[in-house]
């Protein structure tokens, strides 16, 4: 069973997207309505267990949606990160926002399980959310490559070892 994310602020969208895939065949389709509605998944996420298996279900989760996606021409948010934010304010905008609620998110997972004794203190946890998401944003774009869900996978435990030992 393939599960995916479809996020679109469109009923209709989602709606079409949901049928497209099902009539594909072994897919489990979630919907968002918006980025905001996929962070709040992300925190989902990133609440499992410790601070550290909250990242690592974060990351591995990542890496399957990536790979399972890999057919789809992209995402929205990223498609306008590297075509319309250097001539559109309002987009800029609303990307520098989601991107910012994500880095919010890992950088609390990071700091609990700092706190827990489970991710390296000395470690900044503002530079870990940060490159946890650049490596987010990194799956998914590679995944589009070909890269296969083992290769991912692979790429999201070795973003683990940035936590420092446990």
């Amino acid at each position: 069973m393939i599960r995916l994310l479809a996020a679109d602020d469109s009923a209709l969208m989602r709606r079409l997207m949901t049928d497209l895939f099902a009539a594909e065949g072994d897919f489990e389709i979630e919907t968002a309505r918006d980025g905001a509605e996929a962070l709040e998944r992300l925190a989902d996420k990133l609440s499992v267990g410790t601070g550290r298996e909250g990242i690592r279900t974060a990351l591995l989760h990542h890496a399957h949606v990536s790979a399972q996606a890999s057919c789809q021409k992209g995402c929205l948010i990223s498609t306008a990160t590297g075509e319309l934010l250097p001539d559109d304010e309002e987009a800029r905008e609303r990307v520098a926002a989601y991107y910012g609620r994500m880095v919010q998110l890992l950088a609390d997972a990071v700091r609990r399980g700092q706190s827990e004794g489970v991710i390296d203190p000395a470690q900044d946890a503002q530079a870990l959310a940060r490159y946890l998401q650049t490596v987010i944003q990194g799956l998914r774009f590679v995944a589009k490559t070909g890269v296969g869900e083992s290769e991912l996978r692979a790429v999201a435990c070795a973003a683990m070892a940035a936590l420092g030992p446990r």
